[in-house]
């Protein structure tokens, strides 16, 4: 028989998404012939479901959708011979958010990532860069704190696949030599892809770990059951966007010569998607995303084209092999590639580009004590860079005479640059197994249960590599004696010049492979009104050789039934993913340089000797967050009122120190950093037949000794004190400089006017940027004055509306206009002095529906 998803629901009671998936029997005929049928069935029944299903057991639930199939048929609707309904609950007792399908559908699209659509969530802090003025044309996922942790403590997840970048997360320029930019997601998945994306934020259930932030879970499009599928095309320009940049800074943003200030730029986004039934109970989806994006600069005389490219090849077969077995298959292949030059270098231009393959395989067994589910995934993501590997810096002029490298006068300097950085890889490849079994609802008298059992197991294999020695040569020398060039000095020009140092970047690897247990339990007990999860989560790993206790417990009660109040309570530890960054840094050895003192001296063969690396790894302790939280949900007005406090104490965080030996000196990671973090939320949601409205609104305080694990912290700032609004602190003791507006609110209204438009409206405020900084003044006891930098609220209206068009034979062709802040509001942001977020900005698309 084949089966065929029709609804996704939610519970009313707490608000939390149920997921459940409710296939329907069509005892081997196609869905194509039984469409009407469809229609009015599943929707008679979703609607009865969506009013009853409350806190139901499955057999409830059945109960129920039997009672809505006799009423259904009371009324002479057409109804299918049975319905089953089979899934997962999403946990009333957790802290999550989902931005399903309805909302992916209506919410305004700017760059196509995942991330770009958790804006509206509450407890998520974007960046102070993210959407810049001045750097309009990048299409990279922007990186994300959720309930105060920094942006490589989250964890990311496809289809249940680790998604993280465990290399280097926070190396953000590509312009450094013994570095790659790292972000904190591996693979840059494009939201066409998407079914639905779940952010748990406080509360989270054992079976998710390795996070001292939170969890992003993203679920990938299932294919249909009828054959059919979709093309579209997006895209935006400087022409459609504008810009607000500080009247002293326009003549270098619309001149400029450097990838962080980008006046022009054309963006543009395609794919397709194609499903296709294989048999009654197997299909086949597949799909193609692309992001790309040009943005023109100046480069010496003449203009030059970086390019942003982001590619997604995406299979998915699921086979529904009876009413309780399904295998689902996926594979996704993701490479990224950025081109950029170095300023006012010749011949620099180099590519970073991005190698992600992973494949998925799901298996998910409904037996008569509970649902089993198994999962295989691989994952392989190659990062690297292939630039020139030599850099050489000229005399430009010699007594006010041109030299053959004479471009540097462009812009009146002494010195003319050719060349780069040499070529750089990392790699990570992770394979994953996993179990997990969640019970059916167990009665014991008044008592029911359901129990949550799994087991994970990774293997994480790492590698960093310089094959070829990387050169910069320095010291340019006029000849003035006649002295010849060695016969291919690359560093030396006849007549001319040469180059009397050269700084050597020696060849380098290193290896790691680690493996990671993790087993998890918790059980769910019900007590008439009283609903309680403890929990607990046990990790292990071959890095840092700790076995880490990770308790859980969340509860809720019932006030009252009838007004529907419920109270929630949860006190959790959280421990993080561990790094491999340090480990992976002892295979480059530090820079040398060897010097000559004429164009005919050649220089010393490179060193196979070498000094101790700069970077060495050491064992530490896991970084870990406690977090208490409570909250209250009342259904308010037909819609459910939400409001939580939320407190995190995080402890061993990792900061890097400066550590001086007998024979040398290096940089290594230690547990000094630590922080806290407050917040209070309040949301509320409704949903009518044809509108929806949610007003969200988020309080929060953040405090940390520093921003990330590149930040010196050593043994004596442990003990600094430091003044600050009139009182002396420690440095863990004062607001965090990023990711820390105090209050956003979110207002999200849609309207599906007609059959054919809709529009969607977001409003986003943030109160004012608070940034703490050294004043460079001291008291008279000699403390560093610290002061506040602040930047003033924004206000933010975003506007999508979309135009179906039917054609013939069920086809449907889509326009749609995103707008995005409407009225051009000039918005301050940023770390530095007069930085402003983009101004109004329209992103035209079409989309046609077979």
């Amino acid at each position: 028989m084949a089966m065929v998803k029709i609804a996704t629901v939610r519970t009313l009671g707490l608000g939390d998404p149920f997921h459940t998936t409710i296939y329907i029997h069509t005892r081997g005929i196609p869905m194509c012939n039984h469409y009407q049928k469809f229609l009015f069935a599943a929707t008679f029944l979703f609607i009865q479901l969506h009013s009853q299903i409350g806190y139901a057991t499955p057999e409830e639930t059945l109960q129920s959708l039997t009672q809505s199939s006799a009423a259904a048929t009371d009324q002479n609707l057409p109804v299918l011979p049975q319905v089953t309904v089979t899934g997962t609950r999403s946990i009333p007792l957790t802290g999550s958010t989902s931005v399903d399908q309805d909302k992916l559908g209506n919410l305004p699209e700017r760059d196509g990532n995942i991330t770009d659509l958790l804006i509206v969530v509450p407890g998520v802090q974007f960046s102070e860069e993210y959407q810049n003025s001045l750097a309009a044309g990048e299409i990279r996922p922007a990186e994300i704190s959720i309930s105060g942790g920094r942006t490589y403590e989250n964890n990311f997840l496809i289809d249940g696949m680790n998604n993280n970048n465990l290399v280097d997360p926070t190396s953000a320029l590509p312009t450094l030599v013994d570095n790659l930019p790292g972000y904190s997601q591996a693979i840059f998945l494009d939201n066409h892809l998407v079914d639905q994306v779940i952010v748990y934020d406080h509360n989270i259930p054992a079976r998710y770990g390795g996070f001292t932030g939170g969890v992003v879970a993203a679920e990938t499009k299932e294919p249909s059951a009828a054959f059919g599928g979709r093309l579209y095309y997006r895209r935006t320009s400087d022409n459609w966007t504008s810009f607000h940049v500080a009247q002293e800074d326009k003549d270098v943003f619309y001149n400029s010569d450097f990838y962080t200030k980008q006046p022009g730029f054309t963006k543009q986004q395609t794919g397709f998607e194609l499903n296709v039934p294989i048999t009654p109970k197997s299909a086949l989806l597949a799909a193609y995303a692309l992001n790309y994006s040009e943005i023109p600069l100046s480069n010496l005389s003449s203009r030059e084209e970086l390019t942003r490219r982001s590619d997604n090849y995406f299979l998915k077969y699921v086979n529904h092999f009876d009413t309780a077995q399904t295998l689902t298959v996926s594979a996704l292949y993701a490479p990224y590639s950025e081109s950029f030059f170095l300023r006012r270098t010749l011949n620099s231009e180099f590519e970073l580009d991005g190698d992600n393959q992973s494949l998925t395989v799901d298996y998910e067994n409904i037996g008569s004590f509970g649902t089993l589910n198994l999962n295989l995934s691989i994952r392989d993501s190659e990062k690297s860079r292939e630039a020139p590997d030599r850099l050489l810096t000229w005399l430009s002029n010699i007594d006010d005479i041109p030299t053959s490298k004479d471009w540097g006068l462009l812009f009146n300097s002494n010195s003319s640059k050719e060349g780069g950085l040499g070529d750089l890889t990392t790699q990570q490849q992770i394979f994953s197994l996993s179990a997990d079994w969640l019970s059916n609802s167990v009665t014991f008298s008044r008592t029911r249960q359901i129990f949550n059992l799994g087991v994970a197991f990774d293997r994480i294999a790492a590698k960093l590599e310089r094959g070829h020695p990387a050169y910069a040569y320095s010291r340019a020398t006029a000849i003035t004696d006649g002295t010849p060039c060695l016969e291919d000095d690359l560093a030396c020009i006849d007549g001319e010049q040469y180059l009397g140092r050269r700084k050597t970047y020696p060849v380098g690897s290193a290896e790691e492979v680690v493996f990671q247990y993790n087993i998890y339990f918790d059980d769910q007990i019900s007590v008439d009104r009283f609903t309680i999860r403890p929990g607990v989560r046990l990790s292990r790993d071959t890095l840092m050789e700790n076995t880490d206790t990770a308790p859980r417990l969340a509860a809720a009660y019932l006030i009252s039934e009838k007004l529907g109040t419920t109270l929630l309570a949860g006190w959790n530890r959280y421990y993080s993913q561990n790094l491999l960054t340090y480990k992976l840094k002892e295979a480059l050895a530090p820079s040398f340089n060897d010097d000559r003192s004429s164009a005919d001296e050649p220089f010393p063969e490179v060193a196979t000797e070498l000094d101790p690396p700069r970077s060495r790894f050491s064992r530490l302790n896991t970084p870990y967050s406690d977090e208490a939280s409570v909250g209250i949900v009342q259904q308010l007005y037909g819609g459910d009122l939400k409001l939580d406090y939320i407190h995190r104490k995080n402890q061993d965080q990792l900061a890097k120190e400066y550590v001086t030996t007998a024979d040398g000196a290096y940089f290594t990671l230690n547990n000094n950093g630590s922080g806290e973090y407050d917040s209070y939320r309040a949301s509320w949601s409704k949903e009518w037949s044809h509108q929806y409205l949610e007003i969200n609104a988020t309080y929060e305080e953040t405090l940390s000794s520093n921003e990330n694990y590149e930040n010196l912290y050593d043994e004596d700032d442990l003990l600094e004190l430091v003044w600050y609004e009139g009182e002396l602190l420690y440095k863990d003791e004062i607001p965090r400089e990023n990711f820390n507006r105090p209050w956003t609110a979110n207002l999200i209204y849609t309207n599906k006017i007609n059959s054919r438009l809709s529009f969607t409206n977001t409003t986003r405020y943030q109160s004012h940027y608070r940034a703490i900084e050294d004043s460079r003044d001291d008291t008279d006891d000699g403390y560093a004055i610290y002061v506040d930098v602040r930047r003033p609220s924004t206000v933010s209206f975003d506007w999508n509306l979309s135009y179906d068009i039917p054609l013939s034979n069920d086809q449907t062709l889509v326009l749609d206009l995103d707008i995005f802040n409407v009225f051009n509001k000039k918005n301050q942001i940023g770390t530095e002095e007069d930085e402003y977020s983009l101004g109004r900005q329209v992103w035209l698309g079409m989309e046609y529906i077979f």
